[in-house]
């Protein structure tokens, strides 16, 4: 990394470029710098080896407190699971909570780590692939009015925070160290349970396919701001299906007046629309996990296998525990993990990192709105910190110091055996609420 470092204008932070708090480094300053190096993680001047079959130290996460050290000394922790990960790897960074602000720490660190160590060029959120093509314009091209286009797209969510932001700085600042060429796709793998960008990139598709259907899909289902009732928006699936069925007999004549990847895009579209309106026919009257065993997960799953199997190297995956997880249900439905772990394509290329919590607080979101809460660690997070004594520690569930045989309560009430469910834990001792964007 030293010649790196050389070469880069006094304005630069060099915690910005090792993985530290952003600030201070433009994309000029980085666009300037030898992103030639071949060691950008400085690895070979790790201590040693590194064995996560007992309790590995990381600094404790923090987009505040965090130094160019404590990065540095993360991606030497990270080594530790190197014999975890397969070739073309599927690994799902997974989180307790989406009200956590260092979660999006931890992940922005493993993002960096596997993409110069393991080759990652596809990272893939709990998210909408349409709505992510506009933060993936700014990891791409460091556009802000892309990224500030995609921040007013969205609802206020748990999502749509302060931490969020920044880790679609630092994806910006990882896709500018990679080889000539070479950059990150950022893509989602969630139904559209907000519907607008979803159904503008199929209408701009039927546009040039066929204008009519562009227009009869204005008037067959509602935006957003338009969603009534539960009747409404189970009507407006039954219209997608129509939709979903055009695209399948006429997919010669649409990819030729378009492309096939364009065709293959707006049949996404088209099916993530119909799951997403028949989920929302749920979620409208306070029945998420109905709506979420009977077209979320299985869905995701559609889309996540889609990519995974597209994708020439290793993908990334940004989600919740439960959704990661190798043998869990939400509600009747096997969780998307679980649905990823059971296909004999898949299976063997799939792991799991799972964030746990020892203590501290979350945002949480409830049918009274945001709030900030106490972190309901359940069993799992008291017990795991038991383990070592340190603020953050990472450790194999195959390990003998932790019985990850036995059932656990994580966030939520989530009931997780370690050991059929994750590959490795990323413990955090004390954890603080994210910040909502406004």
């Amino acid at each position: 990394m030293k010649n790196v470092v050389r070469r880069l204008t006094l304005g630069c932070s060099l915690a910005a470029l090792l993985g530290g708090p952003l600030g201070g480094c433009s994309d000029g300053d980085l666009a300037r710098a030898d992103m030639s190096d071949p060691d950008p993680l400085q690895l070979a001047s790790c201590p040693g080896t590194v064995e996560v079959t007992h309790a590995v130290s990381l600094p404790a996460p923090s987009w505040q407190a965090s130094s160019a050290a404590d990065a540095q000394a993360s991606f030497c922790a990270f080594r530790g699971l190197d014999p975890l990960i397969p070739e073309r790897a599927i690994i799902c960074s997974g989180e307790d909570s989406h009200g956590v602000a260092e979660s999006t720490r931890v992940h922005a660190l493993l993002a960096r780590f596997l993409a110069h160590h393991r080759g990652v060029r596809t990272i893939v959120f709990e998210e909408m692939d349409a709505n992510l093509a506009l933060a993936q314009t700014y990891v791409q091209t460091g556009d802000e009015a892309a990224l500030t286009a995609y921040w007013k797209s969205q609802r206020a969510s748990l999502g749509k925070t302060k931490e969020h932001d920044l880790l679609y700085r630092a994806l910006r600042e990882l896709a500018l160290e990679l080889p000539a060429g070479q950059t990150l796709a950022i893509r989602g793998m969630d139904v559209a349970v907000q519907v607008n960008g979803t159904l503008d990139r199929l209408q701009a598709f039927y546009m040039t396919a066929n204008p009519a259907k562009a227009t009869e899909l204005t008037s067959a289902v509602p935006r957003d701001q338009g969603i009534t009732g539960a009747s409404q928006v189970s009507a407006a699936a039954d219209a997608m299906k129509g939709f979903v069925t055009d695209l399948e007999q006429n997919q010669a004549a649409y990819s030729t007046a378009t492309s096939a990847d364009a065709w293959e895009l707006a049949h996404e579209d088209a099916q993530n629309l119909r799951d997403g309106y028949a989920f929302l026919s749920y979620y409208v009257v306070n029945d998420f996990i109905t709506g979420d065993e009977l077209y979320r997960e299985p869905a995701m799953a559609r889309n996540l296998a889609r990519l995974a199997t597209s994708a020439t190297g290793s993908i990334m995956i940004i989600a919740h525990n439960a959704h990661c997880a190798k043998s869990n249900a939400v509600g009747t439905s096997p969780a998307v993990g679980t649905l990823i772990a059971s296909d004999p394509a898949l299976a063997e290329r799939y792991r799991v990192f799972a964030q746990v919590y020892g203590e501290g607080s979350e945002t949480a979101l409830g049918t009274g709105g945001f709030s900030v809460t106490t972190v309901p660690s359940g069993t799992l997070g008291p017990a795991l910190g038991a383990v070592n004594p340190a603020s953050a520690f990472l450790l194999a569930t195959s390990s003998a110091d932790f019985a990850s045989e036995m059932p656990w309560i994580g966030e939520y009430l989530n009931d997780f055996v370690p050991a059929a469910d994750f590959d490795a834990f990323t413990f955090l001792r004390a954890v603080t609420p994210t910040t909502l964007l406004k």
